[in-house]
């Protein structure tokens, strides 16, 4: 555990994992982007989900790591939980990422991270 949790939190937390374990378990993908929102819940990982993918031979040309990241990040059909979840977490996961290393780093690294969020 990384942080300290009441009672009443980690059963709140724990009912959230179940609903996602749940989600991704139930999920029925039947096109491309389907196919990557979940090899990626189940991979968490860009580059091994284009290589399981491409292992999969699911189309007829190679899928990249950029190809995953912009699907991902692409706009969720409304009926598709999966993908806004995928979506949110990746964005998150990213953002604090992108904040560590304004955190890391200084000078011209600073100022060009956030001139990129200014944008």
């Amino acid at each position: 555990m990384k942080t300290f949790r009441t009672l009443t939190q980690a059963k709140k937390d724990l009912q959230e994992i179940q609903e996602y374990i749940q989600l991704i378990e139930n999920y029925q993908p039947i096109d491309l982007r389907q196919y990557v929102i979940y090899t990626y819940a189940k991979i968490g990982n860009i580059a091994k989900t284009a290589e399981a993918l491409n292992n999969f031979s699911i189309v007829d040309f190679s899928i990249e790591p950029e190809d995953i990241s912009r699907i991902i990040t692409s706009k969720p059909p409304k009926d598709d939980l999966l993908h806004k979840q995928i979506k949110n977490l990746y964005l998150k996961k990213h953002d604090m990422l992108e904040e560590s290393l304004i955190l890391t780093f200084n000078g011209s690294v600073d100022s060009l991270i956030y001139n990129k969020r200014k944008k």
